[in-house]
């Protein structure tokens, strides 16, 4: 037994707003889920959550031995060092970034996505913006077109209307890099500008169960390997050829094929691996300058159209250029 009850406690009491929003019914479930607790008679993680959240302020740097002071005074309960450290794992870790996930989603207004779109959790906006330096910093902030600069990367919540992440790299680091793609992008639809234009870039969204949506590299000339919509008459057939050849020649409104892209793996006991990922490429012409403005994307043909999917790449930068405004 690694605790013992002691002969007195206190009630905690956290400010009613706090309570409203870390419900004693939600913690504990979470706590279960995320397995911080098996017997819980052992270790509450109600009070523990509260022990953490109400032991730090901005003036006030707090050791585990002082939590666990705290969390010995609200529970009436003993712990050894070992007993009470050993909880500080990466299980607690994802219990107090689930808290962290329900706060935002609780004080930020919430839009509602509808249609099809209503099959993902958020919508994930994603720019950067660089910003020049003094030319003493270039030793820690390598520049690209000065000495010294700083890229700023910015990754904005459509269903929070705000910004879920920002951060900072030295100016030359290439774009995909600085975005750490994860478990986090399951369920999400990411989209960005051609600084993002990775083959390896889009495996890794996919791979972890997310989705995305970018405009097509002038310079790409990918394999058709299918088409999404017959057209009537003496249309070419695009199937086993490159954009680019049947490109010039195409005179429909929208163009909607499948396309393959090589890319390396990574290196692994010294040899390297290429692979091949299939998406969808989708093309809506321009009225007025007769070019196709082209985008490559795994969505599937039947969630949304050409159509649709330039219209909701073009809507980002309205939001995108707002947000950038209220940080710069």
């Amino acid at each position: 037994m690694h605790a013992r009850k002691k002969p007195k406690s206190i009630t905690l009491r956290a400010l009613p707003a706090l309570q409203g929003l870390f419900p004693a019914d939600w913690l504990r479930d979470k706590a279960k889920e995320l397995k911080v607790v098996i017997r819980e008679r052992k270790f509450d993680p109600v009070i523990a959550f509260w022990a953490l959240v109400l032991s730090f302020s901005k003036s006030v740097s707090r050791q585990l031995a002082t939590i666990k002071r705290s969390y010995e005074t609200l529970s009436g309960t003993i712990f050894s060092n070992a007993a009470f450290y050993v909880r500080f794992d990466q299980k607690l870790v994802a219990f107090l970034k689930a808290a962290l996930e329900r706060a935002f989603q609780e004080i930020h207004p919430v839009r509602t996505l509808k249609g099809a779109l209503q099959r993902f959790k958020d919508i994930l906006l994603i720019d950067g913006t660089i910003v020049t330096l003094h030319d003493s910093l270039a030793k820690i902030y390598e520049g690209t077109r000065t000495a010294a600069g700083i890229k700023i990367t910015c990754v904005m919540s459509v269903v929070c209307e705000t910004l879920r992440s920002v951060k900072i790299f030295a100016a030359n680091t290439p774009d995909a890099k600085t975005i750490g793609l994860g478990a986090w992008v399951k369920d999400h639809l990411l989209i960005f500008d051609l600084g993002y234009f990775k083959h390896k870039f889009f495996a890794r969204i996919v791979e972890n169960g997310g989705h995305f949506l970018s405009r097509l590299k002038r310079n790409s000339n990918p394999l058709i390997t299918a088409v999404h919509r017959k057209w009537r008459g003496q249309a070419i057939d695009l199937v086993g050829k490159r954009l680019k050849e049947v490109l010039p020649r195409l005179k429909r409104e929208e163009i909607d094929v499948e396309i393959d892209l090589k890319f390396d793996r990574r290196e692994y006991a010294g040899r390297k691996r290429s692979d091949t990922i299939r998406l969808r490429l989708v093309g809506v012409l321009n009225e007025e300058t007769k070019e196709y403005h082209l985008y490559v994307t795994d969505l599937p043909a039947d969630l949304l159209s050409p159509a649709e999917i330039a219209a909701l790449y073009t809507g980002r930068w309205s939001i995108v250029r707002e947000q950038q405004g209220q940080l710069i």
